[in-house]
């Protein structure tokens, strides 16, 4: 079998069947899709076991209710295709997503493939995702920036199941934020060769209640997450051959994704201080990391205003 498609589930109902049909309606069908309910308490998990009667390509994996990186992991070690995909239970893939893999796979041989991911708003509009870098195979020893440039989430990649199992240690954190980002950014540098592709095969279905738009207990759960990236480099002893990606790669999710994600709610004040403190106590030279020097004026200017604590200044920008 050549995928095994691997789909989180809880309280999704109302989202779970656009989700499941645009697996089942892929025009490649050497898959498997695995929906891990992760206790759902809406009817979602029935709606799960009716999908696995219909149709035996779905296998339907329950567990007590313990975060999408759990529910990834349970389902991870049930998994039976050569390679593994993850999609939200509110996402869905393009049609012909997987027959796209199918065909990189047989020109590349990699162990990995990112892929662009496309937004839809609320109203059904499609957000084009910017143009993205394209390239590999090549790995992270060959080219360390593709640490920072390559897909950080769960979604909007493909890893070689045999990754997972030659590596055990290396799979989802048990946080509600950066459970993926703890995975993707060490797996990647398990994986020999990777590939970065042009095509949006991923969409992303922006929705208020969504599980990633962020929250207070959020912007602690990254930095635990950076915290595992870090330690586990360590323990590999690859610290210091990729400590200006880590740099960069800790102050992109903790200043610049984090903070901004957290920075219009209710008391954000304390969280952004200690996302501040996080950085300048591991990275105190970070403004001299060579990616950092590079990134755009504007995202420089908004890590001067954090450093600075004008939280206020930095609501009214945005």
């Amino acid at each position: 079998m050549r995928f095994s498609v691997i789909v989180p589930v809880y309280d999704t109902r109302e989202y779970l069947p656009d989700a499941v049909s645009s697996v089942l309606g892929q025009s490649c069908g050497d898959f498997e899709l695995i929906l891990s309910d992760d206790g759902s308490t809406d009817g979602s998990a029935a709606l799960c076991d009716r999908y696995a009667a219909q149709d035996g390509r779905v296998r339907v994996l329950h567990g007590p209710n313990a975060g999408a990186g759990a529910a990834r992991n349970r389902a991870l070690d049930a998994a039976r295709g050569q390679f593994v995909l993850f999609l939200d239970s509110d996402d869905t893939l393009v049609p012909d997503a997987l027959e796209r893999l199918d065909r990189e796979i047989d020109r590349t041989g990699a162990d990995a493939y990112f892929f662009r991911i496309r937004r839809i708003t609320a109203a059904g509009q499609s957000v084009q995702p910017p143009e993205a870098e394209t390239g590999g195979p090549v790995g992270l020893s060959q080219d360390p920036s593709i640490l920072l440039r390559w897909g950080a989430g769960a979604g909007g990649a493909l890893w070689r199941r045999a990754l997972f199992e030659s590596r055990p240690d290396v799979r989802f954190g048990p946080w509600r934020a950066g459970e993926d980002l703890y995975m993707t950014r060490r797996m990647l540098a398990v994986a020999e060769k990777a590939v970065a592709l042009p095509d949006p095969l991923y969409n992303y279905h922006i929705r208020s209640e969504s599980a990633t738009q962020g929250s207070l207990d959020g912007g602690r759960d990254v930095m635990k997450a950076l915290d595992g990236i870090l330690d586990w480099y360590r323990r590999e002893g690859l610290y210091e051959r990729y400590e200006p990606e880590l740099c960069a790669l800790c102050v992109l999710h903790a200043l610049v994704y984090a903070s901004w994600r957290v920075l219009d709610m209710p008391d954000s004040g304390p969280v952004l201080d200690a996302l501040r403190a996080y950085i300048k106590a591991r990275f105190p030279d970070y403004r001299r990391n060579k990616y950092v020097r590079a990134w755009p004026l504007g995202r420089r200017v908004n890590l001067l205003l954090l450093d600075m604590g004008l939280y206020a200044v930095l609501r009214l920008k945005k």
